[in-house]
């Protein structure tokens, strides 16, 4: 039991996330057409460098069918000649270059297709969620999950629309390198995206 509390609190953690970004709508499970079945997930257990632990859930992608529930799944990701480009052109200027992650990235997109999802294992750790019987209830995916084929594809397409609102423009030569510029017409930041990571 003292081994398991850190990640039951992982779990929580997890799930919590999952509830306040409103990840899922509770629907009948009579009402799935029958060609879209809910597909199940599993849990990812990962302990940090630091120590501390971390419990994602995630969908089994591999379940979903082409054309039903999901069309696109291309995601581009920053070229690492980039990135070298970058931090050499940033040091050559004596700017700070610093980087960072979106935590449950993946969550923040609006998801494009229509996708069930069996409940989640551990779901009464938290309420809410799991008030409903899971042999009538299934979940309705409103947001991208982890591990569901087009869930790169959806955050990927989040984040680039917030970067274009915030005045950010996209390269031609890296869709996943942005540049901002002032007043003056001067370059004053570059971000460099891979998947949810920011430099």
């Amino acid at each position: 039991p003292e081994q398991q509390a850190p990640w039951l609190e992982a779990m929580r953690k997890e799930l919590r996330e999952l509830a306040r970004m409103k990840t899922f709508a509770v629907v009948r499970r009579a009402s799935v057409p029958a060609h879209n079945p809910p597909i199940s997930g599993r849990w990812v257990f990962t302990t940090k460098t630091d120590g501390r632990r971390k419990a994602r859930f995630v969908a089994k992608g591999f379940l979903q069918r082409p054309g039903v529930s999901y069309y696109n799944t291309y995601a581009a990701v920053t070229r690492s000649s980039s990135v070298r480009t970058l931090l050499a052109w940033a040091a050559s200027r004596g700017w700070y270059a610093s980087s960072g992650d979106v935590t449950n990235a993946y969550v923040n997109a609006q998801f494009d297709s229509t996708l069930f999802v069996e409940q989640i294992p551990g779901l009464d750790l938290i309420g809410g969620y799991g008030t409903h019987p899971k042999e009538t209830y299934v979940f309705k995916l409103l947001r991208a999950l982890y591990g569901t084929m087009q869930g790169a594809n959806r955050w990927s397409a989040e984040l680039s629309g917030t970067l274009l609102q915030m005045n950010f423009v996209q390269l031609y030569s890296d869709p996943c390198v942005y540049k901002r510029l002032n007043a003056k017409g001067e370059i004053d930041m570059i971000l460099a995206v891979y998947v949810d990571d920011i430099l």
